[in-house]
């Protein structure tokens, strides 16, 4: 029905025909009632919903393509879902899962205690927790490193459990590589202090001959032994390598 203003109105109307004793009819005796309201928020809600449905197809998309690592679970450290790559990080397989063996609280080693707590808090006030590197304990013992970040679902049934997505990226890789430069540097740091106490170069008559020094300052003095004055290859082999080995056992 067009409004006075212009625009259209949903309306429902409802009527009864009233007639005389012959059949004829006398009058219509009715309600207009204007719906528009309801059959805007019935709209509004389809919207909604079909929002709501692509947006879980996009997530079902990423949670499938195990690109991260993905589980949820609740505050209590149930895990109730999770996705190939996560499973593949820590060990278990999908049987361990649906037979309820994986608990988040469980594989956190004890020294992240403290850090669970305040994440915990967190999450409660915000409903999301900024990602934080900690571990997690793999099914055979050992220990994973881990960037977690949390966000929690909303409409979940149990308000009080936090219902919440994990995403989970293994960090095994980049510590590896983070060990391997400080053991580079710590070579390099030990190089650069020991060569200059270790040998000197002397120079007569055009030729070059390498001279160690002794004494009680000298860091190191296998490393001194080893120490060739010709074959200026397994000389330069030889100090790249026994600092690089220090405190290794041969």
């Amino acid at each position: 029905m067009r409004h006075k203003d212009g625009n259209y109105r949903y309306v429902l109307d409802r009527g009864v025909v009233q007639r005389d004793r012959a059949g004829k009819v006398i009058r219509w005796i009715g309600s207009t009632t204007d719906i528009t309201a309801e059959k805007t928020a019935i709209a509004e809600q389809k919207r909604v919903e079909e929002a709501l449905r692509y947006s879980e197809a996009k997530f079902r998309r990423l949670f499938e393509s195990n690109v991260i690592g993905i589980f949820f679970g609740d505050i209590h450290g149930h895990i109730f879902e999770a996705n190939d790559i996560f499973l593949d990080m820590v060990g278990y397989s999908r049987a361990d899962l649906e037979a309820g063996m994986l608990h988040w609280d469980k594989m956190t080693p004890p020294e992240y205690a403290a850090q669970t707590q305040e994440r915990n808090q967190h999450l409660q006030l915000m409903g999301v927790s900024e990602p934080v590197e900690k571990e997690y304990f793999r099914k055979d013992g050992t220990r994973i490193p881990i960037l977690l970040a949390i966000a929690t679902v909303e409409g979940y049934k149990d308000k009080d459990d936090f219902y919440s997505a994990c995403f989970i990226v293994d960090l095994t890789r980049q510590k590896q590589t983070e060990a391997a430069l400080r053991e580079s540097e710590q070579c390099y740091r030990y190089l650069s202090e020991a060569l200059p106490q270790l040998f000197g170069f002397v120079i007569r008559k055009g030729n070059v001959s390498i001279s160690t020094k002794t004494g009680k300052n000298s860091p190191d003095k296998r490393l001194r032994r080893d120490l060739v004055r010709d074959g200026s290859k397994l000389f330069i082999l030889k100090i790249a390598i026994a600092p690089c080995s220090f405190g290794r056992k041969h």
